[in-house]
């Protein structure tokens, strides 16, 4: 009998051993398969998404060198006094005026340098920093070197970028050259700076990740910029488009090259990045492109994928993981040896007092196998029926102590969200105007902010400007933690567009932050379909002509004047994503402003605040009451007043929008108080 045990044991656990052997050499074939398709995927995949990102930041990299200089050089082409030189050369009064407006200019530029050249006499006029003077020379149509002025000038566009060797100045640069037109809108010549080269491609090219290469191009496919620099030289020097490089030319294929120039096409069609696989000076390369419309070139960035993340980076985990199996493999036989056969016996003698109900007999222990998670379940069923009667309240008591750690963890997560929003609070309370800026350009202001939640999506703007000052109030698109996101996103293009503007219009401001405020949103393809924006009202105060210029989008203004309380309505145009398929249009009004005048910005959230006896919206109609009622008193008087007036109508409802209400009065000059 025990040699018919012992050699049935010893068949089960050569069979069970020669299963798991055959079973693991399979899946170990299909998941080298499986690993190898699984790691080239993820290497694509991952290299794509490397290369397009890559391609963004280089092109923002781009755009950032020469977007400044180009507004500054467009600015010099339509200087007044610039132009009318340009026109009356050789007027020696004109030309002190212009010099001193193009040093003026040429302080500003990155490096130092502009040019001017005019069309009626050839005259092609320079300074950059190895010039102590302007130099002059004359241009000529049979001058292949002089092309690109003749060729700009035909072309008819507004500026254009080209990189180009200058004999007179004996200097490689990249140029920005801006057209000069006259009144009548004719060219009367060029005007523009240059960037130095070498910056340039410095800037451009220097890459510290490895096997990450970035080359700039022409429409015509001619290198811009590129690692060789002995390349970019000589087309800097060529004197025809011919003569040359191409990046065509390193592209190792004529089906490649054509590759190039529709992948080339179709960035410009949607002006997103595209990728394609090129063969470039021998060898195949991930290649992302994307148009830089405002400069005429693409953007091209080479990878070379096994450098980047390849399938051999992956060995490291696969060697991981097949060491790892081989061990458990190990394991598993060792432990059905020792666990299995051994204890099966024990087992036998033990089933009959089990089926017989004996639940108070603890089995022997045993090894972890098949068998003995048999005894032990049997064990641990027992045992737990014993202890459910015998310890029933501990039980319950551990239970109420596990509540109550999870509750009092979900009040410390509570806790540490609820410092955020308040520290977010902080940081938006922060971006208020000063009460400095409010002083020095107004007799009287007062601001009445009342967001729904803890942070929310009104925010009051207020610049002064050198000829007065211009204030805003804006409901954002939501409230709480979402609406005080996009004020600080609203918040930050109303200061750029303000900072450049110049002497743009209100509309005109707004026509910018609604472009602004779309790019934004609409770099995220989720919200693109949401209705996301902002209501403004936005006037502009210039205290030489005491004039106001006010224009609204969803929102109006309200003046008292003379008496009289006034409201001049915005447009129904809301700023942002929206429904609205026609054109965008703001109406400007211009209004006068004389001392005294007092102006009263709101936001939607005053005419929606629930009030009264049944808890209606306060609405258009008891807001002018209510603002006619307060503005005879002094000005003084005014924000507390109408503070404890909205208060008292609100009563015990609650707040349904975030709401501001600002007043703002001007003095003599608009200057102070």
């Amino acid at each position: 009998m025990d040699s018919a045990r012992k050699l049935y044991h010893a068949s089960l656990r050569r069979t069970v051993i020669l299963f798991i052997l055959i079973a693991y050499a399979g899946i170990a074939v299909v998941s080298y398969f499986a690993f190898l398709v699984e790691a080239e995927r993820l290497s694509s995949k991952y290299v794509t998404k490397f290369a397009l990102s890559q391609n963004e930041l280089e092109r923002d990299r781009i755009l950032s060198l020469v977007d400044r200089d180009l507004v500054l050089a467009q600015k010099l082409a339509d200087d007044p006094e610039v132009r009318a030189w340009m026109e009356a050369e050789e007027n020696a009064g004109l030309a002190s005026a212009a010099f001193n407006q193009l040093e003026s200019y040429r302080s500003f530029f990155h490096d130092k340098a502009y040019f001017v050249a005019i069309a009626s006499s050839g005259s092609y006029w320079a300074r950059t920093p190895a010039t102590a003077m302007p130099k002059k020379t004359r241009l000529s149509p049979t001058n292949a070197a002089d092309r690109w002025f003749y060729s700009a000038i035909g072309n008819d566009r507004d500026y254009s970028l080209n990189v180009d060797h200058n004999d007179m100045l004996g200097e490689n640069r990249v140029w920005i050259n801006v057209l000069v037109r006259d009144k009548s809108g004719k060219a009367i010549g060029l005007a523009g700076c240059g960037l130095d080269l070498t910056a340039f491609l410095d800037t451009i090219i220097s890459h510290e990740e490895s096997g990450v290469m970035t080359a700039v191009v022409d429409a015509k496919g001619a290198l811009m910029a590129y690692h060789d620099r002995s390349i970019i030289m000589h087309n800097a020097e060529a004197k025809s488009d011919a003569a040359k490089t191409d990046v065509y030319s390193l592209i190792d294929s004529a089906e490649d090259r054509e590759s190039l120039r529709a992948s080339m096409h179709a960035a410009d069609g949607n002006g997103k990045p595209t990728v394609v696989k090129l063969g470039f000076r021998g060898r195949q390369e991930l290649c992302s492109i994307s148009a830089l419309p405002e400069l005429g070139w693409y953007g091209l960035v080479f990878i070379q994928s096994d450098r980047v993340l390849g399938v051999g980076d992956f060995l490291p985990m696969g060697l991981v993981t097949l060491v790892s199996l081989l061990l458990v493999l190990a394991v598993v036989i060792l432990a059905i040896s020792l666990l299995v056969v051994h204890p099966i016996r024990k087992l036998n003698a033990a089933a009959g007092k089990i089926a017989a109900g004996a639940y108070d007999i603890i089995l022997p222990e045993t090894p972890r196998n098949e068998v003995g998670l048999l005894a032990s379940s049997f064990n641990i069923m027992a045992q737990k029926v014993k202890d459910y009667t015998e310890s029933l309240e501990d039980q319950v008591a551990a239970r109420t102590a596990e509540l109550r750690d999870a509750n009092e963890s979900l009040e410390s997560s509570r806790t540490r969200i609820m410092d955020s929003i308040s520290y977010a609070r902080l940081i938006q309370d922060s971006t208020r105007p000063s009460t400095a800026d409010l002083d020095s350009a107004l007799s009287g202001h007062f601001e009445i902010v009342k967001q729904r939640d803890i942070v929310g999506g009104d925010f009051f703007f207020f610049r002064p400007l050198a000829d007065g000052f211009c204030a805003a109030v804006a409901d954002c698109t939501g409230h709480g933690v979402p609406g005080a996101f996009m004020t600080m996103m609203a918040k930050a293009h109303l200061d750029r567009v303000v900072d450049s503007s110049g002497q743009l219009l209100p509309s005109m401001i707004l026509a910018e932050l609604d472009t602004f405020v779309i790019a934004s949103l609409k770099s995220e393809a989720s919200v693109a379909h949401l209705q996301n924006g902002l209501d403004i009202a936005l006037c502009i105060y210039r205290a030489s002509s005491s004039t106001l210029e006010f224009a609204g989008g969803g929102l109006p203004l309200y003046l008292w004047k003379a008496g009289e309380l006034l409201e001049i309505p915005g447009d129904p145009v809301h700023l942002g994503l929206s429904g609205l398929r026609r054109e965008k249009r703001w109406t400007d009004h211009r209004i006068d402003a004389p001392a005294g005048l007092r102006l009263y910005l709101v936001s939607d959230g005053v005419l929606d605040l629930p009030g009264g006896k049944d808890g209606f919206s306060l609405g258009r109609s008891r807001l002018r009451a209510l603002l006619e009622s307060v503005s005879r008193l002094p000005f003084a008087e005014v924000g507390d007043a109408l503070f404890s007036e909205l208060e008292s109508y609100r009563g015990a409802f609650q707040q349904r929008d975030d709401l501001s209400l600002v007043g703002l009065e001007l003095g003599g000059g608009g200057k102070g108080k």
